[in-house]
């Protein structure tokens, strides 16, 4: 799957979770998803599980720390490299 076809799907279930009305270009690496975003908590483990589900990836552990899972460029990384490996 290409990179980019990546990025967008993953904006779109940052979009959707948070329901909010923003666009995916409003989102970039430096994007935190607690502060800008507003996301709290419960929000980001339902987002990593529907990242989980779309992408047929499963986080680990060491996946889920704070400084990487609250900052899309970061969480990007990590799902691009796993999509890569499937």
């Amino acid at each position: 799957m290409d990179q980019s076809v990546v990025e967008k799907q993953i904006k779109e279930e940052i979009i959707k979770v948070t329901k909010r009305k923003i666009e995916t270009k409003e989102i970039n690496s430096n994007t935190d998803l607690w502060k800008d975003l507003e996301m709290d908590s419960i929000q980001i483990v339902q987002l990593m599980l529907e990242l989980e589900k779309r992408f047929n990836i499963i986080f680990e552990d060491e996946d889920l720390e704070d400084d990487v899972i609250i900052n899309y460029g970061k969480l990007s990384h990590i799902i691009i490299n796993k999509v890569a490996m499937n």
